[in-house]
């Protein structure tokens, strides 16, 4: 969504709907876009495959040496307020499928991720 980037957050269930711009481009074309600008996939209507290389870069330390978000027990989440999720990497926007992904699982931390 142009001009999205300026929120500095993620999108609320339904938000910047109608203000998707869909980018057509040639095979083998590369579009680049910062992650805080909100985006996503269309449905494919045509046969064939969509593909696609994803690659997220960080600068080193900002990245921890534990992996917090696989490691942090239900228990642990339990315990702690919605920020703390938040800290633990449990709100990541991970995983999208052509359904979309549960808010109330992401809002709890629950199966958030490519791998839940």
């Amino acid at each position: 969504m142009p001009g999205s980037q300026v929120y500095g957050r993620a999108p609320e269930a339904g938000e910047g709907l109608d203000e998707r711009v869909a980018i057509e481009a040639p095979a083998g074309s590369l579009v680049v876009w910062g992650g805080s600008t909100w985006h996503g996939s269309f449905a494919r209507k045509l046969p064939g495959l969509r593909l696609s290389l994803v690659s997220s870069h960080t600068r080193p330390f900002v990245i921890p040496q534990e992996p917090y978000e696989q490691n942090v027990t239900p228990e642990i989440l339990a315990a702690n307020p919605p920020s703390f999720h938040e800290l633990m990497g449990k709100n990541l926007y991970q995983g999208f499928k052509e359904e979309g992904y549960d808010l109330e699982k992401v809002a709890l931390g629950i199966g958030s991720t490519w791998w839940d």
